[in-house]
């Protein structure tokens, strides 16, 4: 019972406060959620590195959508 209330209380935390995902965004194919836990990068990440590129305009939300897709 204990492991299952532990659980639940993990993934509640990571539905709604995002905790463990990492928001990718690719100019050809928009945006991606990806999910950390348990996750290994093999070769530094270069393979990611190459197909992203650095968001200049950080942010989340509809605010931070809008200034990407209007005022970029």
């Amino acid at each position: 019972m204990m492991r299952a209330w532990d659980a639940l209380r993990r993934d509640t935390r990571r539905m709604f406060l995002r905790d463990g995902f990492a928001y990718v965004r690719f100019t050809e194919h928009g945006n991606w959620k990806m999910d950390l836990q348990g996750c290994e990068l093999l070769d530094h990440g270069r393979a990611l590195e190459r197909m992203t590129t650095p968001d200049e305009q950080r942010g989340i939300g509809v605010i931070a959508s809008f200034r990407r897709k209007y005022l970029a």
